[in-house]
């Protein structure tokens, strides 16, 4: 449970952008009120992707 602007937060992981946006429309379909995918890199990669710039 969050204190905030949002009462939850999932997150899970998916292996494409289609099966996150599937993800979301159950949710929706379920009688969620608002659903958001975000793309995330893992940490360690970003460090690795911020040593190229």
């Amino acid at each position: 449970a969050l204190l905030g602007p949002y009462d939850f937060l999932d997150i899970y992981e998916a292996p494409d952008e289609e099966t996150a946006a599937k993800v979301s429309m159950i949710s929706l379909a379920n009688g969620a009120l608002q659903a958001e995918s975000w793309t995330a890199v893992p940490y360690k990669r970003f460090l690795e992707l911020s040593k190229e710039i």
